[in-house]
C-alpha cells in the first residue's frame, strides 16, 4: 500500500474506534463513576494519534500501524465487559492485531 492509502485506512480504523468509545463510554460509564477515567484518556490518545496520522510530521509505518491497533485493544479491553460486542470491523482489528502480538491481552 502507498502512504495515502495507509494513512487513509489507519484514519478510517480510528474513526471506528472513536466512535464506538463514544456511543459506548458514557452508557457504560453512567452505572460506574469511577469507570469514566479509564475511557476518557483513551478518546485523548485517538485525537492526538489522529492529529500525528493527518499532519504527516512521521511517515506512516509500521510503529504507527502498530501504535493504532494497540489503541484499538486498548478500547476493546475497556469496553468489552459493558458495552456487549464489538462491530465486526473492530473484532477483525483486534484479530488482526493479536495475530501479531500487538495489545495488552
Amino acid at each position: 500500500l502507498g502512504a495515502a492509502e495507509r494513512r487513509r485506512r489507519l484514519l478510517a480504523n480510528l474513526d471506528d474506534a472513536s466512535r464506538r468509545l463514544a456511543t459506548c463510554a458514557p452508557a457504560a460509564d453512567a452505572g460506574a463513576p469511577t469507570d469514566h477515567a479509564g475511557t476518557e484518556p483513551l478518546a485523548g490518545e485517538i485525537e492526538a494519534l489522529r492529529a500525528s496520522i493527518r499532519s504527516g510530521r512521521q511517515p506512516v509505518n509500521h510503529d504507527v500501524a502498530e501504535d493504532t491497533l494497540d489503541l484499538i485493544v486498548r478500547i476493546d479491553e475497556a469496553l468489552r465487559d459493558r458495552c456487549g460486542s464489538p462491530s465486526p470491523i473492530d473484532r477483525a482489528l483486534v484479530l488482526v492485531a493479536r495475530r501479531h502480538n500487538i495489545g495488552t491481552s
